[in-house]
C-alpha cells in the first residue's frame, strides 16, 4: 500500500497521542501474571501489542477485549505443557516472554519473522549457560525451557535495557529474594524505570539501583495484585508531530504525561538541539532517529550521536534514511562516533519505500508532506501506530491511500 501526499499546507489542530505500546506490553504482562481479574484501558491496537496479547493466550490465560479495555484473569500459568507463541516482529515481546517462560517453569516454542531472528540475544544466552537454562535457536523458531530459582543475578547493560525489563519482571514472580545488578554502562535506562513503574502498578516494591553497591532487590513478597491500569500516551510517536511544528506548523498534542519514563519524552528538547545547530544525542533514545534525520534534512542538516543501535531496528534504520533521503538530495555519513546528515536540496526524485519499518514510514511521511510525494510500504504502521492515518485525517491534512 502506498500513501501519497500533495504538498502541505499550513497544517493547524489538535491530536491525541496514541498509547504507548512499550507501557502496554509490560502492564498487560503484568496482569496476565497477578492472580486475579486486571483491566489495562487504553492498551491500543498495534501489532506489537497483539503479539503480547497472544502470547498470554498461550500461556493460559484468560483475555476479553471490549471495546479499548482489556479484562486478562491472571495468575501465572494454569497449562504445564509446550507452549507454541508467533513473536512476529516484536521485539520487546521476545525479551519479555524468555525469562518469564523460565520463572514459570514452562517450555515453550516462539516463532521468529523478518528481522526478529538477528535481533541479538547474547545477554540471554550467556544466562542460560551459566544457570542451566535452554535457549535454542532452530531455524526460525526459537525453544526456551528450564526453570529460573531465587538468587544473585548480574546482567550486561549495555545491549537492551529489554534483557533487564524481562529479568526484572520475572524475578517478581520467584518465591524468594533475588538481586539484580547491571554492568555498565546501562543503556535506555528509561525503560528500566518504565518496567518499575509497572510494577509498582501491581504492588511490587523493588528496592536498589540496579549497581553493584544496590542491585535490585525483589521477589519473596507474594504475587503481584490485581487492578485496573490505563496505558499512558505514546512520546516516540507523538515525535512526528512535534516535527511538524518545529517546521512551522501548529499542531496541539494531547494525552502525554509530562512526567512519563519514556525516554522520547525527550523528543522536543532533541528538536531544539537539533534547530539550533548542536550535535544531538540518541542514546537512550534511539527510536527518535529517523524523524530527527528527516527533520535535519528539512531544515539544513544536523550531527548526531548514540546511533549505533538503529542497525539492529526493524530495518537498518541508517542504511534506510540514507538510501531514501538521497532522493531528495541529502546525504546520511555515518562516522565512527555518530553521523551526519546533509540538508535536501530538490523535491523527491522517485517513490519513497518504508523498508517494512514503522519509524521510517512515519519519517519519510514528514518529507513527503513537506515536498509533495509518496511512500511505499504504508501498512507498516501497523506495528506501532494503526491510528496515525485517522490523526491525520483529524489535522485534515491531504493525502491519499492506495494498492
Amino acid at each position: 500500500m502506498k500513501v501519497i501526499f500533495p504538498r502541505a499546507s499550513k497544517i493547524r489542530g489538535r491530536i491525541t497521542a496514541p498509547p504507548s505500546k512499550s507501557m502496554a506490553h509490560r502492564l498487560l504482562l503484568c496482569a496476565a501474571l497477578a492472580p486475579g481479574r486486571s483491566t489495562v484501558a487504553r492498551a491500543g491496537a498495534s501489532d506489537d501489542v497483539k503479539v503480547t496479547l497472544n502470547f498470554i493466550r498461550a500461556l493460559g490465560i484468560s483475555v476479553e477485549e471490549e471495546g479499548e479495555k482489556i479484562r486478562i484473569q491472571g495468575g501465572g500459568a494454569p497449562g504445564k505443557g509446550r507452549l507454541s507463541a508467533d513473536m512476529r516482529e516484536s521485539g520487546t515481546t521476545l525479551r519479555l516472554a524468555i525469562p518469564i517462560l523460565w520463572a514459570l517453569g514452562r517450555e515453550g516454542s516462539l516463532s521468529l519473522r523478518g528481522r526478529l531472528g538477528l535481533r541479538p540475544l547474547g545477554v540471554y544466552e550467556d544466562l542460560a549457560a551459566r544457570r542451566g537454562l535452554q535457549l535454542e535457536r532452530t531455524g526460525s523458531l526459537l525453544e526456551v525451557s528450564g526453570q529460573l530459582f531465587p538468587g544473585d543475578y548480574q546482567l550486561d547493560g549495555s545491549v537492551s535495557s529489554q534483557f533487564i525489563s524481562g529479568m526484572l519482571l520475572a524475578l517478581s514472580l520467584l518465591p524468594g529474594r533475588s538481586s539484580l545488578s547491571l554492568r555498565p554502562p546501562v543503556v535506555s535506562e528509561g525503560y528500566i524505570h518504565m518496567t518499575l513503574a509497572a510494577l509498582r502498578a501491581f504492588g511490587v516494591e523493588v528496592a536498589g539501583r540496579g549497581t553493584a553497591e544496590a542491585p535490585y532487590l525483589l521477589g519473596g513478597r507474594g504475587p503481584l495484585h490485581p487492578g485496573d491500569h490505563t496505558v499512558e500516551g505514546d512520546h516516540s510517536s507523538a515525535v512526528f508531530f512535534e516535527a511538524l511544528n518545529a517546521l512551522g506548523h501548529e499542531v496541539h498534542i494531547l494525552g502525554l504525561d509530562k512526567d512519563s519514563h519514556q525516554p522520547d519524552r525527550r523528543g522536543r528538547e532533541l528538536m531544539e538541539a537539533l534547530m539550533s545547530g548542536e550535535t544531538v544525542d540518541l542514546d537512550g533514545a534511539p527510536d527518535l532517529g529517523p524523524v530527527l534525520f528527516a527533520l535535519a534534512a528539512l531544515t539544513g542538516g544536523g550531527e548526531f550521536t548514540g546511533t549505533q543501535r538503529l542497525h539492529q531496528k526493524e530495518s537498518d534504520r541508517i542504511r534506510s534514511m540514507a538510501e531514501e533521503l538521497e532522493k531528495v538530495g541529502a546525504k546520511v555519513v555515518e562516522e565512527s562516533e555518530g553521523l551526519t546528515v546533509t540538508g535536501a536540496s530538490h523535491p523527491p526524485r522517485g517513490i519513497f519505500s518504508s523498508h517494512g519499518d514503522h519509524r521510517i514510514l512515519m519519517a519519510l511521511s514528514l518529507v513527503a508532506l513537506h515536498f509533495g510525494g509518496t511512500v511505499a510500504g504504508a501498512e507498516s504502521i501497523k506495528k506501532s501506530f494503526p491510528e496515525f492515518w485517522e490523526a491525520l485525517r483529524q489535522l485534515k491534512i491531504d493525502f491519499s491511500l492506495a494498492p
